[in-house]
This record gives structure tokens, sequence and C-alpha cells, in this order.
């Protein structure tokens, strides 16, 4: 959203837009979904709880929400925000804070996130979006702390 630009408006545009779209994910059998992100990425859709509402608005089944664990962790840490919405809840993806890593290749609290989504009734995939620098030895190690934190 341009600066100074009127937020109401943009929010009306980025409704109308999606409803447009709405309509032809769906005749292709996809879904669209609204991932937010953190204020230094973008300055509209920073919540999980602006997401969400921004999916209601628009009011259409090809129309959910992503959870990113990483913006998330940098924006608003709300548990409540990813438990109230789980029902239009369709993808999750981590990386670790500060520097987007893989799970396990810095210290990061990634317990809670995962308990939210778990909270929340999310039973789906879960995807690493973050710089990798090793896959064969990184991906492993991350898949089992992944696993470790979805069963406790």
């Amino acid at each position: 959203m341009p600066d100074g630009y009127d937020r109401a408006k943009a929010w009306e545009q980025i409704v109308a837009f999606l409803r447009v779209c709405a309509p032809l994910a769906a005749a292709n059998g996809a879904t669209i979904v609204i991932e937010p992100l953190r204020s230094q990425e973008s300055n509209i859709i920073n919540s999980v709880a602006e997401g969400a509402q921004l999916a209601r608005d628009v009011d259409r089944p090809a129309i959910q929400l992503l959870v990113d664990g990483f913006h998330w962790a940098v924006n608003d840490r709300s548990i409540e925000a990813i438990v109230d919405n789980g029902p239009i809840l369709r993808h999750a993806h981590i990386a670790t804070t500060p520097n987007r890593r893989p799970p396990g290749a810095e210290e990061c609290d990634l317990a809670t996130f995962f308990q939210a989504l778990k909270k929340s009734g999310y039973d789906a995939r879960i995807s690493i979006e973050g710089k990798i620098e090793n896959p064969e030895l990184e991906l492993p190690a991350a898949l089992k702390i992944m696993k470790a934190l979805w069963e406790r």
C-alpha cells in the first residue's frame, strides 16, 4: 500500500480483487491463502487476525488463511488468533527467528507456534520457508524437531 494511501480504501480494493479471483481459483480446484507478513515487508495485513478478517470479508470458500511462524513470531505472537481461526487455516510454514533458518539451525521458540496450531485443530502440512544452507544435514534434523514439537 503506498504511503499515505487510505487504508480502508486499500482494504476494499483487496477484498474486491480477491472476490474476482475466488471463482477462478475454485473452478480450478485451487485455494488462495492470505499470508500476513511482518511490518518490515508489508504495511497491510500484518497479523493473523487481520489475515483472517480479510478472508472473512471476502467471504468465499476459495479464500482462506496461511499462518507463517516467522511473521507470527515477529508481529504479534497471538496464540488466540491462531486458535480462533483454525477453521479457515489452510497452510502453515515456519522458519526460525531472527534469521529465517530451518528448525534446529538456531535457538528459537517454535513450541508455542506448534501448540497454537494443534489447539486450533490444524492437522495438515507444515512447510519450512527459510534459508537452507546444507539440505542433507539440516532437513532431516528439522523434520525430527518438527515431529517432536507436534507430538508434545
